[in-house]
């Protein structure tokens, strides 16, 4: 469902993209932050297995009838073209624009794998993936080692939803100004600096630190998965590259949790996991640094 969402909404948008994306990411950063609260209410008031049936009528059902009905896979299949741009005839095999699209990129999937800076996004994303679902699955235990009780960490999500949402709007709108290094830079650090906090969630300023950390990496999180792989590669084969970031993104997240749970078998504490995941983005940030505007992709 993510996959073929943000697959098309990129392929609706070129020059307004990142305002697109940001307005979509409201919601998934909403959902991504919000929903460990939310599903911790449902799951007092009614039990994980009513809460498990409840989920699968609404994406199961919901989603699909919705789909069918509001679902269009690109706009050429609807006689428009992106971002609204039209093309006005005015003599025989003349054509005025008001604005000239620039002609597409459409660079081969076997190209995008030699591609560093397909591989400097694709594994910052899915540090996001592994470090933040590592980090919710294991919120309760780590709240508890921290000396919180459970409403207490959860609550925590409340502020964290807001500062992703946000940060989501405000990165939309940059990454149609700037370069999207920077974004990635920016979603690192704050990574780093939300990883860190975890051991200090029992002081107001570890606190502060996680809610800002977690809700600004959410927040650019759901703006580069969606801007990055149109802007540096093209729409042509854009199923296939996302498809490949996130095969990435769903190993990450598979193997997180495991890891922090190994992590509190062995030595009793999560501090190994912890000094592990804040390394990983710390690492990428500085190999960000060497992403070009227009990435060299390697030859057939």
């Amino acid at each position: 469902m993510a996959l073929s969402s943000r697959t098309m909404l990129t392929k609706w948008f070129d020059r307004k993209r990142g305002l697109a994306i940001g307005i979509s990411g409201v919601f998934v950063s909403f959902g991504f932050s919000g929903s460990p609260l939310f599903l911790n209410w449902m799951i007092d008031q009614s039990g994980w297995q009513v809460v498990c049936f409840q989920l699968a009528v609404i994406t199961g059902v919901g989603m699909t009838v919705f789909g069918w009905f509001l679902f269009r896979d690109n706009p050429e299949e609807c006689g428009l073209v992106m971002d609204g741009v039209k093309s006005v005839p005015v003599e025989a095999n003349t054509l005025v624009n008001s604005e000239i699209p620039e002609p597409e990129i459409a660079v081969p999937v076997k190209q995008v794998r030699k591609s560093y800076t397909f591989w400097i996004f694709n594994i910052g994303l899915s540090l996001h993936a592994l470090i933040t679902t590592a980090l919710i699955f294991h919120i309760a235990s780590l709240g508890e080692a921290a000396g919180l009780e459970r409403a207490q960490v959860f609550a925590l999500f409340l502020p964290m939803s807001v500062i992703s949402v946000s940060t989501n709007l405000v990165s939309g709108w940059l990454s149609d100004r700037m370069q999207l290094k920077y974004l990635l830079l920016t979603m690192m650090a704050a990574m780093f600096i939300g990883t860190l906090s975890v051991p200090y969630l029992g002081t107001f300023s570890g606190k502060i630190a996680l809610a800002l950390g977690l809700g600004i990496s959410g927040g650019i999180f759901g703006c580069l998965v969606g801007v990055t792989w149109p802007r540096y590669f093209g729409r042509k084969h854009l199923g296939a590259i996302s498809g490949l970031n996130m095969a990435s993104m769903v190993f990450a997240s598979a193997i997180g949790p495991p890891l922090f749970g190994l992590s509190l078998s062995w030595v009793d504490a999560y501090d190994p996991a912890i000094w592990v995941s804040a390394a990983l983005p710390f690492t990428i940030f500085f190999c960000a640094l060497a992403v070009r505007k227009h990435p060299q992709i390697a030859a057939h």
